[in-house]
């Protein structure tokens, strides 16, 4: 079992719409979110998602000037969780990715 996933909107709508939602919880250890991917959802999630900030603001604000809010936020909070894994479908990642770490 992996330990931590750090999810984006598009992953929730997803497995929302299948209704295969508790697959997150049965693969990973701890299920996090954003409170601007929790906005961004807009519907309620389920008690066993965690919602956290990211704590380097700078970093997060930097990363909203080239991507959606709620993948900024995602990828700053990733970066100050060991052994996260973060959940994303934005091809600009791929552009970035070289310059984010």
């Amino acid at each position: 079992m992996l330990k931590i996933v750090i999810a984006d909107t598009s992953c929730f709508i997803v497995l929302e719409k299948i209704q295969q939602l508790p697959i997150l919880q049965k693969i990973y250890l701890e299920v996090i979110t954003t409170p601007e991917i929790q906005i961004e959802f807009a519907n309620p999630l389920p008690n066993w998602v965690s919602i956290q900030s990211a704590k380097n603001s700078n970093l997060q604000q930097e990363l909203e000037s080239k991507l959606d809010r709620g993948e900024a936020s995602a990828i700053a909070l990733g970066l100050e969780l060991p052994n996260s894994t973060i959940v994303l479908d934005d091809q600009r990642l791929v552009k970035l990715q070289n310059n984010i770490i």
